[in-house]
């Protein structure tokens, strides 16, 4: 959401055309936290409200928000000042999406619980896509670390050749991993040489490392697994992030990966004795 509002702005007629459009209605806020060129932390906000003019629901760009304190403390008042300052009561805002990380939406001391001893009927909705990655950053910490020095350093390898890039890796965005795996995978042979011949011909450490990674038939195995989950990952987060999906399959999409992972690590015949609605209480 970021990187496109970056380029927005909202003058402030229609600033104002928005707020006495909202007036006195609820509305709910969609908020993500980043960091501009100039390294300066910015909150980009949405608004959700209900136009009474044109009956129907809107979700728009509101606007960027300079916060020096990227706290929870810092990031709830920057918040709080704003809505005041612009004529939207507090009181009024009955949800906010933000992404899952612990100063949003820690159970101790976040901008969610700051806003709960504000508004106690508040909905706080963590951001899925984010949460997706999570999960994968998570589970991911299980498997040998080789694997991401493989990822690492086959990228770094080829980052000065635009035709060959494979793509990096990203801590905040842990399904950037697919896109390189995949790349690897399909050219597992290819990498073998080269780094077979860097190693033998320029004495590179960095080759020999990595060559004796990829010619371990294991870990191509744990790639291969670590590859398909993904895509299953991937496939999931881009419907969440699609402006053209229905929008009630996609509980029923998020069970199918829930179920399609346990069916890998659960005997199947012990699997089809649990009913569908006993897998998810």
């Amino acid at each position: 959401m970021c990187n496109a509002n970056k380029k927005c702005f909202r003058p402030a007629c229609m600033l104002e055309d928005l707020v006495n459009e909202i007036k006195e209605s609820p509305y709910s806020l969609i908020v993500d936290e980043s960091t501009d060129a100039s390294t300066e932390k910015v909150l980009c906000i949405m608004i959700r409200y209900f136009s009474f003019k044109k009956k129907k629901f809107f979700t728009t760009f509101y606007r960027l928000v300079k916060i020096s304190d990227a706290t929870a403390n810092g990031i709830y008042s920057a918040l709080k000042q704003q809505l005041e300052a612009d004529g939207l009561p507090l009181k009024n805002l009955v949800g906010i999406e933000v992404d899952s990380a612990n100063v949003n939406v820690g159970a101790n001391h976040s901008v969610s619980t700051l806003l709960r001893e504000d508004l106690p009927d508040i909905i706080v909705i963590k951001c899925i896509c984010h949460s997706l990655h999570l999960c994968a950053k998570k589970a991911a910490e299980l498997l040998p670390r080789q694997l991401e020095y493989l990822i690492r350093e086959t990228h770094n390898w080829f980052s000065h050749s635009n035709p060959k890039k494979i793509a990096g890796l990203s801590g905040t965005r842990w399904l950037a991993r697919y896109s390189a795996i995949d790349t690897i995978l399909s050219q597992w042979d290819e990498l073998k040489l080269l780094f077979e011949l860097s190693k033998s011909k320029e004495k590179c450490l960095t080759a020999q490392h990595l060559y004796k990674i990829i010619s371990c038939p294991a870990f191509k195995l744990f790639l291969v697994f670590l590859y398909s989950n993904l895509k299953l990952l991937t496939n999931l987060n881009k419907l969440f992030q699609s402006n053209d999906i229905e929008m009630f399959k996609l509980l029923d999409d998020l069970f199918f990966l829930y179920k399609s992972i346990l069916q890998q690590i659960v005997v199947p015949s012990q699997l089809e004795k649990i009913k569908d609605d006993d897998l998810v209480t």
